[in-house]
């Protein structure tokens, strides 16, 4: 299979290589522009996901991947996931989930080579409909369940 990739590859000019490489990479910074745009909006209006929210990291690289946003209430963190689509497109919850427990697993992990305080934590993903300006944020609970969801309509991009 990948001999035939790369016949078919080299079949294609220079020029039409490098078309389709802008595309490519057009179409994909355009969905991390959208899906920054997002990140920084939740970021400036966390009473969106609960009151008395205070943001404290964006893009924290943990055993298990990125955490868009952290941000904490008392002596609770929110390990806040951002997901960014088109409407006709379903929605891979359960994946964001597990990306979710992941982060959380990841963060208690890295946690314990320092401390051994236990932290209480709180599951949040951010579900944003790009064509059709909506907002689902779903409240997760630590084993996984969606615990709530807050509907809004609000077009971000």
């Amino acid at each position: 299979m990948l001999s035939k990739m790369i016949k078919i590859i080299d079949k294609i000019s220079d020029s039409d290589m490098a078309q389709v490489l802008s595309i490519l990479k057009r179409k994909k910074n355009y969905k991390n522009r959208v899906h920054n745009e997002v990140r920084d909006f939740v970021i400036k209006n966390l009473n969106i996901i609960t009151e008395g929210l205070h943001f404290v990291d964006k893009e924290l690289r943990v055993a298990g991947g990125d955490i868009d946003i952290v941000a904490k209430k008392g002596q609770t963190f929110y390990l806040v996931e951002i997901k960014t689509r088109l409407i006709r497109h379903n929605a891979d919850t359960k994946g964001n989930i597990a990306q979710l427990l992941g982060h959380m697993q990841g963060l208690n992990y890295t946690l314990s080579l320092f401390t051994n305080c236990k932290v209480n934590i709180k599951l949040v993903l951010v579900e944003y409909a790009r064509d059709v300006g909506k907002f689902a944020i779903k409240y997760i609970s630590n084993s996984g369940k969606i615990e709530g969801t807050k509907k809004i309509d609000l077009k971000v991009d």
